[in-house]
């Protein structure tokens, strides 16, 4: 395979029923030219057995539950080389399609496996993913194939720049595609196809349904308040000029309505807020895309 060399990374949390599996499939495909890690998140099954039983897989090992996010995050970190690629645990993804991503990788910045309708297939979590897709896709001002997507090749020293952003849940990967987008990093999406998962979920549907809500707003908040406000800001002044004229016209008043002004108030006030916020958002970005400061993570 011409490819570069490449880390495959596997956050696992018990995932004893299909690690073996693909492990198996793995180091077959990829015995040669690539390092496999797999990250045990604090498992109570064999999940971490089996990674030790495999000579060329390196096993890290959390010793508490910390989540997806972190897991991913100790992977990053550990990993040896720069092109980095994140594989689930649970099975979904074949070998087959990591070639996929591989033959279409040529130097982007990230690639990710887009499952196409199969990435709202769980009806319990698709109300959350469409309203979370449509605030990305407004955000970043493009259609998004696929947010949240397990299976993705990604450039450590891009990813390393914004590691710290990246929760410890299972947000992780729908950051990490938003701030890629949004600071406008080369991201290509690939279709492929997936298998039905091994195991039980992981995903708490009350625990991880308000933190997508917090999600919503933190994303909002972070990579491009400006947006939000501004929309909010035109609503209002447009919704009060408009009341208030119509007011002056219909009724005959003197002076313009006093609901009328409290709405223009409320735009002009959403938009200084959102010069504000903005930034604010720019300088932390910019402050952790710093030569300075990625050197100081390769080195930790």
């Amino acid at each position: 395979m011409n490819k570069p060399e490449f880390s495959i990374i596997i956050p696992a949390y018990n995932e004893g029923k299909s690690l073996r599996n693909v492990l198996n499939d793995l180091t077959q495909m990829f015995a040669d030219g690539s390092e496999i890690i797999v990250v045990n998140d604090g498992s109570s099954d064999n999940t971490a057995e089996i990674a030790k039983s495999f000579s060329m897989v390196k096993c890290f090992e959390h010793s508490r539950n910390r989540g997806y996010g972190a897991s991913i995050k100790t992977g990053i970190k550990q990993a040896s080389t720069n092109l980095l690629c994140l594989v689930d645990a649970d099975g979904q993804h074949h070998s087959s399609q990591i070639k996929c991503l591989l033959d279409a990788y040529h130097g982007e910045d990230m690639v990710v496996g887009s499952r196409g309708v199969r990435a709202f297939s769980n009806l319990y979590r698709a109300p959350g993913k469409i309203i979370l897709q449509l605030v990305a896709n407004f955000l970043t001002g493009i259609h998004i194939p696929d947010l949240n997507s397990g299976l993705r090749l990604i450039k450590k020293d891009v990813i390393l720049r914004y590691v710290h952003l990246l929760p410890d849940g299972f947000s992780a990967s729908t950051t990490m595609t938003i701030v890629l987008l949004t600071r406008k990093y080369d991201v290509k999406y690939v279709p492929v196809a997936t298998r039905l998962r091994i195991g039980e979920s992981q995903v708490r549907y009350l625990h991880d349904g308000i933190n997508t809500i917090i999600l919503i707003l933190r994303i909002i908040m972070l990579f491009n308040p400006m947006k939000f406000f501004l929309t909010f800001s035109a609503f209002f002044i447009s919704t009060g000029l408009f009341y208030g004229v119509y007011k002056l016209f219909t009724n005959n008043q003197a002076g313009f309505p006093v609901g009328a002004l409290l709405m223009v108030f409320t735009g002009v006030l959403s938009f200084v807020f959102g010069l504000l916020a903005d930034q604010i958002s720019q300088l932390r970005m910019e402050r952790f895309e710093a030569k300075d400061y990625l050197k100081k993570e390769k080195e930790g």
